[in-house]
Order: C-alpha cells, then structure tokens, then sequence
C-alpha cells in the first residue's frame, strides 16, 4: 500500500472510532459438513501418474549465427507455420538453420588453399624426381639433392595441412544446420527467426514418445508394494475407454524433499503416440488388509495441506464457538466421487464439504444445514 493511501485510511479509521461507532466484527463463514464414514472394499490405493518421455534431448547449435530459417508445417488453410510444440520431426530433418554466408566464404578460402598446395606439391614432387634420377648417375651434388627432397616433404604436409583447414570449414558450414538425430516430438522450441545463437544454444527440446513413462509418488510405508519389473494397468481420461499396461522400471533411492515421497516409474510402450508427455494417468495398487483402517471422504473435502499433501477442515465444537482444524491426511483409492483416506481421521468425525474456500487453520465457523 502506498504511504499516502495508508495515511488516509489511518486517519479514516480514527474519525469513525472517534465519531463512537463500533470496529467491524469478524464475518464467520458458513460451511456445510459431513460426518466421517468407515469404508468397505476398497483394496487398492489410486495414484496419479504424470506421463514423461522416456528420452528427452535438448538439441543445441554448435556454432555462432543468427537464425534465418526455421523448419514448417501446414498450418490454418494450408499455409505453412513455424515448427511447434507437439510436431513430430524425422531423423535427419533440419530444424533450422543459421546464416551461412561467411562459413561458405571461408570453405570457398580453404578450398583454395587445398588447390594451392596441391599444385606446389606437384612442383616440388616433380622437381624431387629429377633429383633421385640425377642422383642415380651422381649428377647432383648432395645439398642440392637434400634442398628438393625436403621441400617435397613439406609441400605434401602442408597438403595434410590444408585439407585439415578444409574439412574444418565444412564441418563450420554443417553445423549451421540444427538436424534432428532421431525421430521425435518436439517439446520446445526455444528459437525465433532472427534470434542470435552460439555454441549450446538450445534451439529445441525434443522427446522420444515411442515409449513413455509414468511418475507417480509412494510413501516410505508403502514401497513394499512395488517392484521393478512388476506389471501395473494405467488409464488416461485423455485417452478415453483405453487401458494401458507398463512395467515398473525405476524406483528412487531418495525421497522428494518437498513432498517426502518416492518416485516410481513405470515405463508403458506407445507407438502409436496416443500418451503425450504432460498427460495425468491413474493406476491402482493392491493393498490387502485396508479395508479395516480405511474411511471414506467426499472429494469436493480434499483441500492441499501446508506441507504440499491432502488435508481437509475438520470441526471441532467448543463450548463457546465452533471451529476448524486443517488435518493432513493419507489419501488412497478414489471410488466414484469418495476417496479412501488411510490414516489422519476417523469414522465419526465431521468434515467441512462447502465453504472451504473462506477458511483458515483454527478459524471459528458456522455450520448450515
């Protein structure tokens, strides 16, 4: 707030305090609650999974350049648009391109060069001939015989020389080219015609979908029940009326340090690039022996705690008023619009369904019908 604004509003406030009139009383909000149920037959534990590419590459320049050309696709009516997000490359399709002017002059130089020394290199081989033939019948004196034999040597390393120069510059002119190393999607594209790049500037970031994973965390208690190797169903309301089978191919050594729990990956195949990185997917975990420690929830209660989990309002009646309590819980399977809560609440207990939005941990509150 500014200062002045603070004065104003200061000095407002007094005026009403001074004219007698009595300071606002807190609004209590009015919530509607419902009791905590005990929960039959839910065996499994529902987990949400996020779909990542299996393979994920960030594709760089090599050198320094400004972009003048960016690879297209058809776009609204057929005219072509800028390569995007969600566009599948092929192997060795350039992507783009940096300008190439000064990288071919400096090819066309080396080239030259090339030409050069190989026609100096002639010279000095055919002069180097004469003097082993002259050498033969001790025509030629010794220095003279040493003098062209050492320039015939040094033409055909500067021959090396210049085609080393030479395939360096043709190197420098292929790597204006961005090229794809392998078929994929593209996931970013960092780039824009005319945008000034250098070496490991990243142009795109493509993603190898042919087989996807799907991250999901597990608490310390519960990683007995997975496995690498282990199969697990998933399904996607992306991809409606579609089960999907993966393999559980990665558990983390460590636990996430915000939210304390163990990622598990399971790695599901997808030629047909039906699941897209970024996409939510459910599984189920068998869970034998919850059902006698599992109470139900209706959805719309689940809010987000402070420590990045589950928690919802639970009431909690005074003699004087009635307040809230923000009780962080263990969710589990979701049956329909209820979810198993493993731990953090107990059958009888009432819960706020409507109104969360207004609250506050330990805020007085009102209960409606």
């Amino acid at each position: 707030m500014k200062p002045a604004l603070a004065l104003t509003l200061s000095t407002a406030l007094v005026l009403l305090i001074g004219c007698g009139q009595d300071a606002p009383t807190p609004v209590v909000p009015p919530v509607k609650v419902v009791s905590v149920e005990a929960l039959t037959g839910a065996n499994a534990l529902a987990y949400s999974a996020e779909i990542e590419a299996e393979t994920t590459l960030n594709l760089a320049f090599r050198t320094d350049g400004y972009v003048d050309s960016i690879a297209t696709r058809p776009g609204v009516d057929d005219q072509p648009r800028l390569l995007q997000t969600g566009d599948t490359v092929s192997k060795d399709e350039v992507l783009a391109s940096i300008e190439s002017e000064e990288y071919r002059d400096k090819v066309e130089t080396a080239q030259a060069n090339v030409d050069k020394a190989e026609a100096e290199a002639y010279k000095a081989d055919q002069d180097f001939r004469r003097a082993e033939a002259l050498s033969a019948t001790d025509s030629i004196t010794g220095p003279d015989y040493d003098s062209a034999k050492s320039a015939y040597e040094s033409a055909q390393a500067a021959i090396k020389g210049a085609n080393a120069r030479l395939d360096q510059a043709r190197i420098k002119l292929e790597d204006t080219k961005l090229v794809a190393p392998v078929a994929a999607t593209v996931q970013q594209r960092q780039i824009e015609i005319g945008s000034l790049v250098h070496s490991n500037t990243v142009g795109f970031v493509l993603a190898k979908i042919g087989t996807v994973k799907a991250v999901f965390g597990l608490p310390d208690h519960l990683l007995e029940l997975v496995d690498i190797g282990q199969v697990v169903d998933l399904r996607s309301t992306a991809v409606p009326g579609r089960a999907f089978t993966g393999q559980i191919t990665e558990i983390a050594a460590a636990a996430d340090a915000r939210t304390h729990l163990f990622d598990v990956s399971v790695s599901i195949a997808n030629e047909d690039g039906a699941l897209r990185p970024g996409m939510i997917a459910a599984l189920a975990l068998s869970t034998p022996g919850i059902t006698n420690t599992a109470v139900g929830v209706p959805l719309e209660a689940i809010v987000e705690s402070s420590g990045g989990g589950f928690a919802v309002f639970v009431v909690e009646l005074n003699q004087d008023e009635t307040t809230v309590k923000l009780q962080p819980i263990s969710t589990g399977q979701v049956i329909g619009n209820t979810v198993a809560v493993l731990s953090g609440l107990t059958p009888g207990q009432q819960i706020v369904v409507k109104g969360m939005a207004q609250l506050r941990d330990g805020q007085a509150a009102n209960i409606i019908q």
